[in-house]
């Protein structure tokens, strides 16, 4: 990119504008990574507050149920949430997308009907 001119005055000139803009559209990326980075760190810590739970719930249980069985009984429940996520999920994926895309299948077909006329002629 060519250096942006000196501004001149108050109104600016063209060129200015334009670098302006240009120099706005070139920091948008940076501000995705950051935005990216954040929503990251946030993403791992909700993990290890999850996982914090997990440990109070069995924590709870082990003071009326040996360890063992406290963390057995949480893995089991958290198991149970898991498939009917899994079961969830998967409707939701066969109601969103059809097995096969149908525009696309129709789109190859016409160019593959369209390369047959061309080579015929």
């Amino acid at each position: 990119m060519a250096s942006c001119p000196a501004p001149s005055g108050l109104g600016g000139t063209p060129e200015g504008r334009e670098c302006i803009v240009s120099s706005t559209a070139e920091r948008r990326p940076r501000a995705a990574e950051t935005a990216g980075g954040l929503l990251g760190a946030a993403t791992l810590l909700g993990v290890l507050v999850a996982q914090a739970v997990v440990v109070s719930g069995i924590a709870a249980l082990a003071l009326v149920l040996p360890v063992w069985a406290s963390a057995l009984i949480v893995a089991a429940v958290l198991a149970a949430i898991a498939g009917v996520l899994v079961v969830a999920g998967k409707k939701q994926i066969a109601r969103a997308v059809p097995p096969v895309p149908e525009q696309t299948v129709d789109s190859v077909k016409a160019d593959v009907a369209e390369i047959k006329e061309r080579a015929h002629r």
